[in-house]
């Protein structure tokens, strides 16, 4: 007789399940395993690990079920960002890789991502570790840039959160005691001062907005950056003092009835009241809409000349055979007399790109005599209607209208830089640092404007609103074969040793001008990051400094000697 409640059982079915299911939890194990060496492997790129960076990790080892004996043994073989062996027992980082099931790649990137920003950014040596994992695990560019993008907005929207909820509470009672001593020293005030400030106000909108007009109407970089800079200031003051006394206004309680005067007085000056109330909104209204005409749309108008489209073109010879390469870039004038920046690749490309380092290395050599420079003012002719190059509206280095000057010396080193079919080549590069800078000289008929350069970056600040100036893809997709400076607009992102911005650097606007609210240049676009275009690399001008001959005043590029 069977046991009641409980169905008969299957002969031999649970032991055939049992080595399915082993199998499936090794499987697991291993790919756990795997992605654990991985995390391991971001966190220690740059030699360091971080409290935050650690901390992440060891949530992720409980999330794993991992021993922490086996999450040891994992670290001592962690994934490197040279092509070397992933392993002791020879496994490669490719056979590693096809443990992580393909519909779970993705969120394998995103938790490295994670583990980069633990500690709120994420260094060049982790960004090539990443990248070439990403590229193994067959994730395109277009979605590494999409996950790395959200999860960086993440790590600032959390930073942003902690921080302000962090001192909420106090900014709450300290705001609740300054606006109490506010409200009572505001309602005090007689209705006289207001009416003086719109008096004030009126006659200085009206010499604002005549001397914007006066801006770019003479030649001379330093007083127009001068007067754009004092007009915003004095904007930003009516402002300011218009919103503390629209405040005031409002919290003035309307006074009580008196039996001794008459109901139509109250009504008049209840429409006094709310007269002033409407010609400050139009005032304030007035400033910001001067306050945006300030600077971007200014500075365009004045320096578009001052950019130039700069093309190169070199031939790499073995034996017979001559293979002819053209990079494009861009430059802008620092000196009344013709003194150009711009960055060192797009002047000797063959340095920097990853197929002519490819040839050169292979046997190829750079035949010194081909090298050509060619730049083009804004509004020239750059090609033909049969799209030939045109050479006669440009400063050209054949004829001597065109020469280096000046470069910090090279700085070369070892990294895999990505050949046009997509693959790596582990090359001798120049390094993509502070030294990838050239100083042009060009032959000028009469003096340019020069675009004035920042001071020094202190006052540089993240979000501030840049400008960059240049000829995005160079001379492929010249309008009518005309050259016309493009400006894209973005924020600062990060300050560190470069200047990380969001405004668009796409090829061809390398070496062009990174310029600030007031009409300054701050740093010279270099290069993009993550193959996103929206992430710009930029080098900050003091290192164009060293560059410049000695007495160069770095607002008109006046004052040298000889000059």
């Amino acid at each position: 007789m069977g046991l009641r409640g409980r169905p008969p059982a299957t002969p031999g079915r649970g032991d055939a399940d049992r080595p399915q299911q082993r199998s499936a939890a090794a499987g697991q194990k291993q790919t756990q395993q795997v992605v654990w060496r991985l995390l391991y492997s971001v966190a220690r790129a740059d030699a360091t690990i971080s409290a935050e960076e650690q901390a992440i990790l060891e949530r992720y080892r409980r999330a794993f079920n991992l021993l922490a004996r086996d999450a040891l043994e994992s670290e001592k073989e962690i994934i490197r960002s040279e092509s070397a062996p992933a392993a002791s027992d020879g496994s490669s980082v490719a056979d590693l890789l096809k443990a992580i099931p393909l519909a779970e790649r993705a969120h394998v990137l995103r938790m490295m991502l994670r583990v980069a920003y633990a500690d709120g950014g994420c260094s060049e040596i982790e960004l090539a570790l990443l990248t070439r994992l990403a590229n193994m695990m067959g994730l395109s560019a277009v979605q590494f840039a999409d996950i790395q993008i959200s999860i960086e907005q993440q790590v600032r929207d959390t930073r942003r959160t902690r921080r302000w909820g962090a001192v909420g509470a106090g900014v709450v009672l300290v705001a609740i005691a300054v606006f109490a001593v506010w409200y009572v020293r505001e309602s005090s005030k007689p209705p006289a001062e207001l009416e003086a400030f719109l008096a004030d106000a009126k006659r200085q909108l009206g010499d604002l907005d005549l001397r914007l007009r006066q801006v770019a109407d003479v030649d001379d970089a330093g007083q127009d950056a001068q007067r754009i800079q004092e007009i915003s200031e004095t904007v930003n003051l009516l402002l300011a003092r218009a919103d503390e006394l629209e405040a005031a206004t409002r919290a003035v309680s309307s006074p009580q009835p008196d039996p001794g005067v008459e109901m139509g007085s109250e009504m008049r000056a209840d429409r006094l009241s709310e007269t002033r109330a409407e010609e400050l909104e139009s005032i304030k209204r007035q400033l910001e809409e001067l306050k945006q005409q300030l600077t971007f749309p200014q500075v365009l108008k004045r320096y578009a000349d001052s950019v130039v489209l700069i093309q190169v073109a070199y031939v790499l010879v073995s034996g017979s055979d001559r293979l002819r390469r053209v990079g494009d870039g861009t430059g802008f004038f620092v000196t009344p007399d013709g003194l150009i920046v711009t960055n060192k690749h797009v002047v000797q490309p063959w340095k920097f790109a990853a197929e002519s380092v490819k040839l050169l290395e292979s046997g190829y050599r750079l035949d010194e005599a081909s090298v050509r420079m060619a730049a083009w003012p804004n509004g020239s002719r750059v090609k033909d209607a049969s799209g030939r190059t045109v050479l006669d509206t440009a400063f050209d280095s054949r004829r001597g209208g065109l020469r280096i000057v000046a470069m910090p010396p090279d700085e070369m080193e070892r990294r895999p830089e990505l050949l046009a079919n997509g693959s790596p080549y582990n090359g001798r590069f120049h390094a993509q640092n502070n030294s990838d800078l050239a100083l042009l000289g060009a032959r000028v008929t009469q003096p340019v404007t020069p675009v004035p350069l920042a001071q020094n970056l202190s006052a540089v600040e993240k979000l501030d609103p840049v400008m960059v100036l240049g000829f995005p893809a160079g001379a492929f997709i010249l309008e009518g074969g005309i050259a016309e400076t493009t400006a894209t607009r973005g924020e600062v992102l990060k300050i560190d040793s470069s200047l990380f911005i969001t405004a668009h650097i796409h090829p061809g606007n390398s070496g062009g001008p990174v310029i600030d609210q007031a009409g300054r240049v701050i740093g010279v676009a270099t290069r993009r990051l993550f193959g996103e275009a929206a992430l710009g690399s930029c080098i900050q001008i003091p290192h164009v400094r060293p560059l410049l001959p000695a007495g160069t005043d770095l607002v008109t590029g006046a004052g040298r000697p000889g000059a």
